[in-house]
């Protein structure tokens, strides 16, 4: 079905085709790592990419100035994808609100719309509050200013994107109720797609070490970093073993805070070094204020690493397999991570259900038949 995939830099590009011979020489950079793993698995002919984005991204960094740099991150590439023109396709997928002129341009050429959202867009909104009323984040201004920036641009695009588009693909339900408080938004024009796991496993290989909890991420606002740091702190007095891991993270600043002394900063991890910690792990604890589809939940589930996660990560209460608790309740993490360690057998059960589940519902041959499916539709 595809015609052809515009992209900025990936495996493809010149920077990626440095990233890919940087990694084989052992040289780790998280950027050029990216790149090194954006690999569309395409012919060379359909795929159209281009650095000039990361490029100006960079070269604003300077200037600290995120208005500009987000406004390039999202709409830099606009011109350049009109250049390149729409072909004979009938249809343009393109992800949320990025490049907006060029769905202009495709929908003035008689294409249909399709917009991916795969976040709570109100979430930026809501997240200046958070930094505003937790006092340990005062002095990163920041994080504030950063999604002062991100907040500004979902409200500038979104209602017109929600009008614009004919369809809407979202990847959880959690998504599609923060849409319903947009004027334009239309629940007839929504496709429910899930995102499949990055990581898949056919074998179950289980075997938690005793009282390790890990936490994946690179957002600590967002994902609630704070609210595991504060009940490690109550843990390891009770459990004075405890390694409460923290893979991904690498702001000094954070790490050298005092209010995270009780977490375990082991940075950033490869796809099989990510495998080793989920299936070791006696909990993935994830206290995430707002996602989409949280990525690092269904890899974990996948590896069948037991989960302690909130209803906000993206993953359906009542149907997902966890642990589900309340936002920013540091008492209910305490509590959850307590039954884990006392009830192991409990703990394994979870485990299994959670792989089987997740092996089916978020498999790559899932999702691609769900796609599939849909484009056939419309």
């Amino acid at each position: 079905m595809l015609s052809k995939l515009y992209t900025d830099s990936c495996r493809y590009s010149t920077l990626g085709k440095i990233g890919i011979v940087l990694q084989k020489i052992g040289f780790k950079n998280r950027s050029l790592l990216r790149l090194y793993n954006r690999n569309p698995q395409l012919p060379l002919s359909k795929v159209f990419s281009t650095d000039a984005l990361f490029v100006k991204t960079e070269i604003k960094r300077f200037d600290r100035c995120f208005d500009k740099i987000l406004t390039i991150t999202y709409q830099g590439m606009s011109d350049l994808f009109v250049k390149w023109g729409v072909d004979e396709s009938n249809i343009i997928y393109n992800m949320y609100f990025e490049n907006f002129n060029f769905l202009i341009y495709g929908k003035e050429q008689g294409k249909k719309i399709v917009v991916d959202i795969y976040e709570n867009p109100t979430a930026f909104s809501n997240l200046i509050s958070e930094v505003n009323n937790v006092s340990e984040y005062n002095r990163y201004n920041s994080i504030r200013k950063r999604y002062a920036a991100e907040d500004k641009l979902r409200k500038q695009y979104m209602n017109e994107l929600l009008e614009l588009a004919d369809y809407y693909t979202v990847p959880s339900v959690f998504v599609l109720n923060s849409l319903k408080e947009y004027p334009n938004f239309d629940e007839s024009k929504v496709a429910m797609l899930p995102y499949p796991s990055s990581i898949t496993k056919t074998d179950y290989n289980y075997r938690p070490i005793k009282h390790k909890i890990i936490w994946v991420g690179n957002a600590p606002v967002r994902k609630g970093l704070i609210y595991c740091a504060k009940a490690a702190t109550i843990l390891k007095s009770k459990y004075p073993d405890l390694n409460f891991e923290i893979i991904g993270m690498a702001d000094k600043a954070l790490m050298n805070d005092e209010i995270f002394k009780d977490l375990n900063f082991v940075g950033l991890l490869d796809k099989n070094q990510l495998i080793e910690e989920y299936e070791t792990a006696e909990a993935y604890v994830f206290p995430t204020l707002y996602e989409g589809l949280a990525g690092t939940v269904i890899e974990a589930a996948c590896c069948g690493c037991p989960i302690i996660t909130t209803e906000n990560a993206g993953v359906e209460k009542g149907k997902f397999p966890a642990i589900f608790i309340p936002t920013r309740n540091i008492d209910t993490i305490v509590e959850s991570i307590e039954y884990i360690f006392k009830f192991p057998q409990e703990r394994d059960n979870l485990s299994k259900e959670v792989f089987q589940f997740a092996n089916k519902e978020y498999s790559p041959k899932t999702y691609e038949k769900r796609l599939l499916n849909f484009f056939a539709s419309i």
